[in-house]
């Protein structure tokens, strides 16, 4: 009769502590859904975010609106004796000397034969880059960003933050505040490189 009564109490605990562990896993999923769904629902309520498109042959690049923007046309360029490919030259915006950079023939894609300047941040840190057109204003949200940033142009990749899709279009996010630094970058290592390609055809025909 003990050993039965034992028994019968161990099976009692047992069944026990199996209902407390499935109501916590059901607590818990339970949980983990409602916050799932309220943080979904949040991301819906957000707002759209306005970015600047601007267009690089058949490339829709986008920098926050937050950033300092401005675009002239026809402006006058003057060019640097060995400078880089990628290197335009300076252009003079009110009084400062702007590095214009252009990011066509990396792209192996003809210049525009319109210089069409974007022109990023104020001053001494401001940036140009010779664009397609001019740029336009957009607003994307969150539910527009692909899970995927990759670019199929690898001269882009580099720039890239983020990728959102709008009507059909692929539209790459670059850091305004760091385009500046990104493409003196690109400029010193093309620079390096042509460097390194004359030093070695002149040794070659020495």
């Amino acid at each position: 009769m003990n050993q039965e009564f034992l028994h019968a109490i161990s099976d009692q605990e047992a069944l026990e502590k199996n209902l407390i562990a499935a109501l916590t896993r059901l607590q818990t999923t339970a949980f983990d859904t409602e916050l799932l769904n309220a943080n979904t629902k949040r991301e819906e309520e957000l707002p759209p975010e306005p970015f600047l498109g601007f267009v690089i042959g058949s490339h829709s690049l986008i920098v926050s609106a937050t950033c300092f923007c401005e675009v002239f046309v026809d402006t006058p360029i003057a060019s640097l004796p060995n400078a880089p490919d990628c290197l335009v030259g300076l252009s003079n915006i009110r009084g400062v000397l702007v590095p214009v950079y252009q990011l066509h023939s990396a792209l192996e894609i003809k210049l525009p034969k319109k210089n069409t300047i974007f022109c990023i941040g104020k001053g001494d840190a401001a940036i140009g880059v010779l664009i397609d057109g001019l740029p336009v204003s957009i607003s994307l949200s969150r539910q527009q960003r692909l899970a995927d940033a990759s670019c199929k142009a690898a001269a882009l990749v580099p720039f890239i933050q983020a990728s959102y899709l709008s009507n059909q279009i692929d539209w790459h996010l670059i850091d305004g505040n760091a385009f500046a630094a990104q493409l003196q970058s690109v400029a010193n290592q093309i620079h390096k490189f042509s460097a390194r390609k004359k030093n070695n055809i002149e040794a070659a025909h020495s």
